[in-house]
């Protein structure tokens, strides 16, 4: 699964290697679930953690509607229009829990809050939304 924001990390797009850098950026944030969706909502990110019956998982997900609107749509003047839209994020109203959108499946995902980290992310921008989207399905394909 990291291939795919390892990918992303070495593409060609100044873009996507720029925006790969945003460490300092988030680094500031608390390992709460409202930072932690806050997070999810402006970045696509490989996320590792304990299920609720204790078992390890990763998975690689955002929380950013438009991104996942984009993903979905076909037509690129339709994507265009979606680059501009501000959207609310994905959200679970669990106090245990975070919703997000799993990539790599195509699915809503549950993270359990008891254990999880953060391995890699990639910020998303009107800059980078389209480059992304085109990347994302290459990677997926």
């Amino acid at each position: 699964m990291s291939n795919i924001i390892h990918t992303l990390r070495e593409s060609s797009a100044e873009l996507l290697k720029a925006e790969s850098k945003d460490l300092a950026r988030w680094s500031k944030l608390k390992h709460v679930k409202q930072d932690f969706e806050l997070f999810l909502q402006f970045n696509i990110a490989e996320i590792e953690f304990k299920t609720v019956d204790g078992n390890d998982d990763s998975i690689v997900c955002t929380s950013n509607t438009a991104l996942i609107k984009i993903l979905d749509t076909k037509k690129p003047e339709d994507k265009k229009k979606l680059v501009k839209f501000r959207g609310p994020s994905l959200k679970s109203k669990d106090p245990s829990s975070v919703l997000t959108w799993d990539l790599v499946s195509n699915s809503y995902k549950t993270i359990c809050l008891n254990s999880w980290q953060i391995v890699n992310f990639i910020s998303i921008s009107p800059d980078n939304v389209l480059v992304l989207d085109e990347l994302i399905k290459k990677i997926l394909k």
